[in-house]
């Protein structure tokens, strides 16, 4: 379920105006509110639900699973090797993740499977 809205005001003086679309998706544990200057209709959720993976991606991937903030490195050559190791986790990650795609198999290794970002 979605609902959109046109030329909503933001803050109390509502100076500033924007598109607002509001998202119950199947599969996914939290609403979503997109705050946006393009045209609310559901295509324009869907563009955001794929840059809310890459997002998450990212999120994961420098902060979360790697901690590459609390390196503490400093040394350029060591930051550049950390990166490098980091990019190739997850480049070997996604190649499995296709691989496991293409066979078939996402609904095993993948809970939010193909229709995570389906509206109910």
């Amino acid at each position: 379920m979605a609902r959109f809205h046109r030329n909503v005001a933001l803050w109390q003086d509502g100076l500033i105006r924007c598109n607002l679309v509001v998202a119950y998706p199947e599969a996914v544990s939290e609403h979503w509110a997109v705050v946006t200057d393009e045209a609310p209709f559901e295509q324009t959720l869907h563009e955001y639900a794929l840059r809310f993976c890459v997002e998450e991606l990212f999120l994961d991937s420098f902060a979360g699973a790697f901690e590459l903030e609390d390196s503490r490195l400093r040394n350029p050559k060591s930051l550049e090797r950390l990166y490098l190791i980091a990019a190739l986790a997850i480049l070997d990650s996604t190649t499995q993740g296709m691989a496991a795609q293409i066979a078939g198999l996402r609904s095993i290794v993948d809970p939010k499977s193909e229709s995570w970002f389906k509206l109910s």
